[in-house]
Parts: structure tokens; sequence; C-alpha cells
């Protein structure tokens, strides 16, 4: 815990470089967690597919 506590208060390049290459990940990751669920509830509202009425008359 000492070390990564240590880690986070250290101010040299690498640890800022590293730290934001671990934010981005999150970020990312929280992105693509919300376009899953968004996509997911959206397509729960759409209805199931049919032939229309002109595709029907084509056969």
């Amino acid at each position: 815990d000492g070390v990564r506590i240590k880690f986070f208060l250290s101010d040299d390049k690498a640890s800022r470089e590293l730290r934001r290459a671990g934010y981005q990940l999150l970020v990312e990751e929280e992105w693509n967690f919300t376009i899953r669920n968004r996509n997911y509830i959206s397509t729960l509202c759409l209805e199931k597919p049919s032939d229309s009425t002109w595709m029907v008359l084509y056969k």
C-alpha cells in the first residue's frame, strides 16, 4: 500500500505518464460500457423484424 501511495504522490515525468495512461484506459473502458448499455437498451425498444407488405407482394 505504501508503494502505491508513494507512486501516486510522486511527481516525476514517468509517473505522470503512467497515471495518465491508466486514467485513459479507465475512461475508454467506461465509454465502451456506456455504449454497450445504450445499444442494448435501444435494441430492447425495437420491434421484432418482419417482412414489410411490399416485400410480401414482391415475392
